[in-house]
Protein backbone atom coordinates (compact mmCIF):
# COMPACT_ATOMS: atom_id res chain seq x y z
CA UNK A 1 0.00 0.00 0.00
CA UNK A 2 1.32 3.37 -0.94
CA UNK A 3 1.18 6.26 1.45
CA UNK A 4 1.42 9.76 -0.37
CA UNK A 5 2.23 13.15 1.11
CA UNK A 6 3.17 16.46 0.38
CA UNK A 7 6.67 18.30 1.38
CA UNK A 8 6.07 20.51 4.40
CA UNK A 9 8.10 23.78 4.01
CA UNK A 10 10.44 22.60 6.90
CA UNK A 11 11.85 20.04 4.75
CA UNK A 12 12.31 22.18 1.94
CA UNK A 13 15.79 21.90 0.11
CA UNK A 14 16.76 18.54 1.73
CA UNK A 15 17.82 14.72 0.01
CA UNK A 16 15.13 12.37 -0.77
CA UNK A 17 16.28 10.05 1.32
CA UNK A 18 16.71 12.25 4.41
CA UNK A 19 13.07 13.42 3.73
CA UNK A 20 11.78 10.20 3.79
CA UNK A 21 13.23 8.96 6.67
CA UNK A 22 12.14 11.95 8.48
CA UNK A 23 8.31 11.23 7.45
CA UNK A 24 8.33 7.75 7.91
CA UNK A 25 10.17 7.36 10.64
CA UNK A 26 8.61 3.67 11.18
CA UNK A 27 11.43 2.97 8.53
CA UNK A 28 14.93 2.41 8.49
CA UNK A 29 16.97 4.40 6.33
CA UNK A 30 18.26 1.43 4.74
CA UNK A 31 14.81 -0.24 3.66
CA UNK A 32 14.46 3.62 2.49
CA UNK A 33 17.37 3.12 0.00
CA UNK A 34 16.45 -0.16 -0.99
CA UNK A 35 12.93 1.21 -1.67
CA UNK A 36 14.07 4.14 -3.83
CA UNK A 37 16.57 2.13 -5.78
CA UNK A 38 14.13 -0.65 -6.54
CA UNK A 39 12.46 2.49 -8.02
CA UNK A 40 9.59 1.80 -5.01
CA UNK A 41 9.39 5.99 -4.50
CA UNK A 42 7.78 8.13 -6.81
CA UNK A 43 8.28 12.33 -6.73
CA UNK A 44 5.55 14.31 -8.59
CA UNK A 45 4.18 11.14 -10.01
CA UNK A 46 7.32 10.11 -11.57
CA UNK A 47 9.68 7.02 -10.49
CA UNK A 48 12.90 8.99 -8.86
CA UNK A 49 15.53 6.46 -7.66
CA UNK A 50 18.40 9.07 -7.08
CA UNK A 51 18.40 9.33 -2.77
CA UNK A 52 20.49 12.18 -3.51
CA UNK A 53 17.74 14.35 -5.01
CA UNK A 54 17.01 17.68 -3.73
CA UNK A 55 12.82 18.38 -3.32
CA UNK A 56 11.20 21.40 -2.65
CA UNK A 57 7.83 22.22 -0.54
CA UNK A 58 4.96 21.25 -2.18
CA UNK A 59 6.48 17.66 -3.71
CA UNK A 60 4.48 14.91 -3.63
CA UNK A 61 6.02 11.61 -2.76
CA UNK A 62 4.56 8.23 -2.55
CA UNK A 63 6.34 5.00 -0.67
CA UNK A 64 5.52 1.99 0.19
CA UNK A 65 5.36 1.88 4.19
CA UNK A 66 5.23 -1.40 5.31
CA UNK A 67 8.64 -1.70 7.07
CA UNK A 68 10.08 -5.43 6.41
CA UNK A 69 6.40 -6.55 5.35
CA UNK A 70 5.06 -6.37 9.43
CA UNK A 71 3.18 -2.69 9.68
CA UNK A 72 4.24 -0.69 12.69
CA UNK A 73 1.59 -0.92 15.50
CA UNK A 74 0.08 2.56 16.09
CA UNK A 75 -1.44 3.49 19.32
CA UNK A 76 -3.16 6.63 20.74
CA UNK A 77 -0.45 6.93 23.66
CA UNK A 78 0.79 10.17 24.61
CA UNK A 79 4.02 11.27 26.14
CA UNK A 80 3.85 11.59 30.09
CA UNK A 81 5.37 14.98 30.46
CA UNK A 82 7.42 15.84 33.38
CA UNK A 83 8.62 19.33 32.16
CA UNK A 84 8.24 21.43 28.79
CA UNK A 85 9.37 24.39 27.58
CA UNK A 86 10.27 25.31 23.85
CA UNK A 87 13.61 23.74 23.37
CA UNK A 88 12.97 20.81 25.41
CA UNK A 89 10.95 18.03 27.09
CA UNK A 90 11.70 16.15 30.17
CA UNK A 91 9.36 13.20 30.12
CA UNK A 92 8.86 9.87 32.21
CA UNK A 93 9.23 6.59 29.80
CA UNK A 94 7.31 3.68 30.57
CA UNK A 95 8.58 -0.08 30.12
CA UNK A 96 8.40 -1.86 27.40
CA UNK A 97 8.77 0.67 24.79
CA UNK A 98 12.01 1.22 22.91
CA UNK A 99 13.07 4.69 22.51
CA UNK A 100 14.15 4.38 18.85
CA UNK A 101 14.09 2.16 16.42
CA UNK A 102 15.73 -0.44 16.22
CA UNK A 103 16.91 -3.63 13.75
CA UNK A 104 14.53 -6.47 13.06
CA UNK A 105 10.98 -6.43 14.09
CA UNK A 106 9.73 -2.79 14.53
CA UNK A 107 7.34 -1.53 16.98
CA UNK A 108 5.96 1.97 18.10
CA UNK A 109 8.40 3.86 19.66
CA UNK A 110 9.25 7.04 21.97
CA UNK A 111 10.17 8.66 18.87
CA UNK A 112 7.28 7.73 17.13
CA UNK A 113 5.16 9.30 19.88
CA UNK A 114 7.24 12.77 19.94
CA UNK A 115 7.27 12.91 15.78
CA UNK A 116 3.53 12.77 15.96
CA UNK A 117 2.61 15.21 18.86
CA UNK A 118 5.50 17.36 18.03
CA UNK A 119 5.73 17.53 14.16
CA UNK A 120 8.01 20.35 14.35
CA UNK A 121 10.96 18.16 15.65
CA UNK A 122 11.18 16.68 11.73
CA UNK A 123 13.27 19.78 11.01
CA UNK A 124 16.19 17.97 12.53
CA UNK A 125 15.90 15.10 10.70
CA UNK A 126 18.52 16.61 8.00
CA UNK A 127 20.95 15.63 10.61
CA UNK A 128 20.03 12.78 12.38
CA UNK A 129 17.82 9.66 11.57
CA UNK A 130 16.67 10.23 15.55
CA UNK A 131 15.33 13.86 15.95
CA UNK A 132 15.40 14.82 19.32
CA UNK A 133 16.54 11.67 20.99
CA UNK A 134 20.03 13.01 23.04
CA UNK A 135 20.13 10.09 25.06
CA UNK A 136 18.65 6.34 25.26
CA UNK A 137 16.86 3.70 27.86
CA UNK A 138 16.92 0.27 27.46
CA UNK A 139 13.49 -1.13 26.48
CA UNK A 140 12.67 -2.69 29.79
CA UNK A 141 14.22 0.12 31.51
CA UNK A 142 11.53 3.29 32.77
CA UNK A 143 12.47 6.60 34.11
CA UNK A 144 13.57 10.07 33.34
CA UNK A 145 14.46 10.91 29.52
CA UNK A 146 15.11 14.38 28.10
CA UNK A 147 13.84 15.04 24.15
CA UNK A 148 15.49 17.95 22.17
CA UNK A 149 12.37 20.80 20.19
CA UNK A 150 14.69 21.73 18.05
CA UNK A 151 18.34 21.64 16.34
CA UNK A 152 19.81 23.69 18.61
CA UNK A 153 19.22 22.63 21.95
CA UNK A 154 19.99 18.55 20.21
CA UNK A 155 23.36 19.95 19.64
CA UNK A 156 24.14 21.33 23.17
CA UNK A 157 22.33 18.60 24.91
CA UNK A 158 24.29 15.81 23.11
CA UNK A 159 27.40 17.82 23.73
CA UNK A 160 26.66 17.72 27.44
CA UNK A 161 26.00 13.71 27.38
CA UNK A 162 29.40 13.29 25.48
CA UNK A 163 31.62 15.18 27.89
CA UNK A 164 29.99 13.15 30.84
CA UNK A 165 28.43 16.87 32.32
CA UNK A 166 24.96 15.01 32.80
CA UNK A 167 24.52 13.38 36.12
CA UNK A 168 21.97 10.18 36.00
CA UNK A 169 21.02 8.24 39.13
CA UNK A 170 18.83 5.08 38.91
CA UNK A 171 16.93 3.15 41.08
CA UNK A 172 17.62 -1.05 40.92
CA UNK A 173 16.18 -3.89 42.80
CA UNK A 174 18.93 -6.63 43.18
CA UNK A 175 19.56 -9.92 44.40
CA UNK A 176 22.45 -10.20 46.76
CA UNK A 177 23.69 -7.74 48.98
CA UNK A 178 26.84 -6.03 48.33
CA UNK A 179 29.64 -6.58 50.31
CA UNK A 180 30.44 -3.17 50.40
CA UNK A 181 27.77 -0.41 50.74
CA UNK A 182 29.11 2.47 48.80
CA UNK A 183 31.50 1.52 46.12
CA UNK A 184 32.60 2.34 42.16
CA UNK A 185 32.90 -0.64 39.52
CA UNK A 186 35.72 -0.14 37.22
CA UNK A 187 34.84 -2.51 34.09
CA UNK A 188 35.73 -2.19 30.93
CA UNK A 189 32.75 -3.64 28.49
CA UNK A 190 32.46 -4.84 24.72
CA UNK A 191 29.71 -6.39 22.64
CA UNK A 192 29.13 -10.45 23.27
CA UNK A 193 30.95 -12.47 20.18
CA UNK A 194 28.48 -15.28 20.59
CA UNK A 195 25.40 -12.93 20.58
CA UNK A 196 25.89 -9.28 19.52
CA UNK A 197 22.73 -8.26 21.13
CA UNK A 198 24.62 -8.60 24.68
CA UNK A 199 27.16 -7.01 26.17
CA UNK A 200 29.97 -8.68 28.58
CA UNK A 201 33.01 -8.00 30.53
CA UNK A 202 36.26 -7.29 28.03
CA UNK A 203 39.01 -9.67 28.97
CA UNK A 204 41.54 -8.45 27.33
CA UNK A 205 41.92 -4.49 27.66
CA UNK A 206 43.20 -4.16 23.63
CA UNK A 207 40.49 -6.11 22.68
CA UNK A 208 38.37 -4.72 19.92
CA UNK A 209 35.37 -2.61 20.58
CA UNK A 210 36.17 -2.36 24.39
CA UNK A 211 34.83 0.64 25.67
CA UNK A 212 35.48 2.17 29.43
CA UNK A 213 32.63 1.49 31.80
CA UNK A 214 32.38 3.05 35.22
CA UNK A 215 29.50 2.91 37.96
CA UNK A 216 28.98 4.22 41.41
CA UNK A 217 26.58 2.46 43.74
CA UNK A 218 25.27 2.50 46.92
CA UNK A 219 23.00 0.57 49.49
CA UNK A 220 19.92 1.95 50.12
CA UNK A 221 17.78 -0.49 52.07
CA UNK A 222 18.22 -4.38 52.87
CA UNK A 223 14.97 -6.43 51.69
CA UNK A 224 15.88 -10.35 53.13
CA UNK A 225 18.19 -11.55 50.53
CA UNK A 226 17.24 -8.85 48.30
CA UNK A 227 18.51 -4.96 48.18
CA UNK A 228 17.32 -1.58 46.81
CA UNK A 229 20.34 0.01 45.25
CA UNK A 230 21.08 3.45 43.70
CA UNK A 231 23.26 2.99 40.53
CA UNK A 232 25.36 6.37 38.88
CA UNK A 233 26.62 5.72 35.90
CA UNK A 234 29.93 7.57 34.83
CA UNK A 235 29.81 6.29 31.48
CA UNK A 236 26.60 5.73 29.46
CA UNK A 237 27.53 2.54 27.92
CA UNK A 238 24.96 -0.04 26.24
CA UNK A 239 23.47 -2.33 29.18
CA UNK A 240 26.31 -1.22 31.71
CA UNK A 241 24.14 -1.38 35.18
CA UNK A 242 22.83 -5.06 34.29
CA UNK A 243 26.11 -6.33 33.07
CA UNK A 244 28.08 -4.94 35.84
CA UNK A 245 25.83 -5.78 38.52
CA UNK A 246 25.60 -9.12 37.09
CA UNK A 247 29.64 -9.52 37.50
CA UNK A 248 29.38 -7.81 40.97
CA UNK A 249 26.68 -11.02 41.88
CA UNK A 250 23.81 -8.60 42.65
CA UNK A 251 22.38 -9.29 39.59
CA UNK A 252 18.82 -7.20 38.57
CA UNK A 253 15.65 -8.81 39.84
CA UNK A 254 13.72 -9.54 36.14
CA UNK A 255 16.78 -9.47 34.16
CA UNK A 256 16.19 -12.07 31.66
CA UNK A 257 19.37 -11.83 29.81
CA UNK A 258 21.84 -11.12 32.98
CA UNK A 259 20.00 -12.23 35.58
CA UNK A 260 20.62 -15.46 37.88
CA UNK A 261 18.44 -16.28 40.48
CA UNK A 262 16.45 -14.23 42.99
CA UNK A 263 12.78 -14.27 43.56
CA UNK A 264 10.50 -13.32 40.41
CA UNK A 265 9.51 -9.61 39.41
CA UNK A 266 7.04 -8.77 36.57
CA UNK A 267 9.57 -6.59 34.72
CA UNK A 268 13.24 -5.47 34.86
CA UNK A 269 13.83 -3.76 38.38
CA UNK A 270 15.98 -0.49 36.86
CA UNK A 271 14.53 2.87 36.94
CA UNK A 272 16.01 6.23 35.49
CA UNK A 273 15.39 7.86 39.21
CA UNK A 274 16.96 11.60 38.79
CA UNK A 275 19.15 13.59 35.75
CA UNK A 276 20.70 16.88 36.54
CA UNK A 277 21.67 18.96 33.89
CA UNK A 278 22.43 22.86 32.23
CA UNK A 279 19.22 23.80 30.08
CA UNK A 280 20.72 23.88 26.86
CA UNK A 281 19.26 27.57 26.27
CA UNK A 282 19.44 29.35 29.24
CA UNK A 283 22.26 27.40 31.32
CA UNK A 284 20.14 27.03 34.14
CA UNK A 285 20.47 23.91 36.56
CA UNK A 286 17.51 21.14 36.12
CA UNK A 287 16.70 18.82 38.39
CA UNK A 288 14.28 16.01 36.77
CA UNK A 289 12.74 13.02 38.94
CA UNK A 290 10.51 10.22 37.84
CA UNK A 291 8.64 8.81 40.76
CA UNK A 292 9.51 5.01 41.83
CA UNK A 293 7.69 2.70 39.96
CA UNK A 294 4.57 0.81 41.72
CA UNK A 295 5.78 -2.78 41.04
CA UNK A 296 9.42 -1.07 43.24
CA UNK A 297 7.11 0.04 46.24
CA UNK A 298 5.08 -3.06 46.35
CA UNK A 299 8.34 -5.07 46.16
CA UNK A 300 9.55 -3.23 48.85
CA UNK A 301 6.50 -3.05 51.00
CA UNK A 302 5.88 -6.80 50.80
CA UNK A 303 9.80 -7.55 51.70
CA UNK A 304 9.25 -5.35 54.99
CA UNK A 305 6.57 -7.01 56.26
CA UNK A 306 7.99 -10.97 55.79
Amino acid sequence: MKETITLPPELDGNRLDRCLAALFPQLSRSRIEKSIAAGDVCLNSRVEQRKSRTVHSGDRLELEVVPENKQVPRSTASLHLLYKDEHILIIHKPVGIAVHPGAGERHETILDVFLREYPEALTMAADSDRPGIVHRLDRDTSGVLILARHRRSMRRMMRQFNQRRVQKSYLGLVFGIPRIPVGTIELPLVRSRRDRRRITVARRPNEIGVREAVTRYELLLRLGDCALLRLDPLTGRTHQLRVHMRHAETPILGDEWYGKGGPPFPRLALHAHNIRFEHPESGAILHAFSPMPVEFTAFIRSRLQA
